[in-house]
């Protein structure tokens, strides 16, 4: 597994996306980013938060909400899910 915090702006995610959706496939390994939603430093990040195994997309949060994408491995492979988070959800550690 490979997991990247990144702060992508929506002029550089299609090739920041397809470079990871490559690093996937070349090494057969499940891929996270974690993106932000919100402007920081001056800059205007796109969200869009997305998961990758074997140069697929299995999953994708929306490009302003909160939420978590999270991967599971099952018999069948890599599955992928967007949770999105509401206001004020305090989230417990586990």
């Amino acid at each position: 597994v490979y997991m990247a915090g990144m702060l992508i702006t929506a002029g550089g995610y299609t090739s920041d996306s397809y470079q990871l959706s490559q690093y996937s496939r070349q090494h057969k390994m499940l891929v996270a980013m974690a993106n932000h939603t919100v402007s920081t430093g001056g800059w205007q990040p796109i969200g869009k938060s997305a998961l990758w195994f074997n140069g697929e997309q299995i999953a994708i949060a929306n490009e302003t909400s909160d939420a978590l994408v999270v991967g599971q491995r099952t018999a069948s492979g890599w599955q992928g899910n967007v949770v999105y988070l509401s206001e004020g959800l305090a989230l417990e550690a586990f």
